[in-house]
């Protein structure tokens, strides 16, 4: 697998990983006690869940999600609201506050460069997850301790 480098390509390819990651049932047959339908139980992991959270086998229950949150900030923020956007970038960087065209397409390229870089390495392969540690900041590679998910210097990152 060849990384890929235009915008149209790393949207092709974060529209395939959206749609492989996102349960298309949303919601069960059943109805709640206040007579509206039920969440679907794997739509309902994939929005309750823990983006780091393991299945029996110590496999991400949710891959994208895992390297969203790994991504933080305004940049995984962004890319959810590009997905929900039904990846219209020009839309989902004008809620931004981003109006210039030139701009949006840079900042889209930009923030999926960097996913993509996160999830796969030079040569296409899938990068091995590292979820923090216990009480460890969630950025790459910050030694610092905390009882968040990131310490107070990559908390607003």
């Amino acid at each position: 697998m060849r990384r890929p480098a235009s915008l149209s390509d790393l949207l092709a390819w974060y529209r395939s990983e959206v749609d492989a990651a996102i349960p298309l049932r949303i919601h069960s047959r059943d109805i709640d006690m206040g007579g509206a339908p039920q969440w679907h139980g794997a739509f309902r992991q994939y929005l309750t869940a823990h983006p780091a959270q393991v299945d029996r086998d110590d496999e991400l229950v949710s891959p994208l999600r895992f390297w969203l949150w790994r991504l933080g900030g305004e940049r995984a923020r962004y890319l959810h609201a590009l997905a929900f956007l039904d990846f219209d970038w020009i839309m989902a960087a004008g809620f931004k506050g981003v109006a210039d065209a030139d701009a949006a397409h840079d900042y889209t390229r930009e923030c999926l460069r960097q996913l993509h870089h996160q999830m796969y390495a030079d040569d296409g392969t899938p990068n091995e997850p590292r979820r923090p540690e216990k009480g460890r900041c969630a950025e790459q590679g910050c030694p610092n301790k905390t009882v968040k998910l990131r310490c107070q210097e990559h908390e607003n990152a």
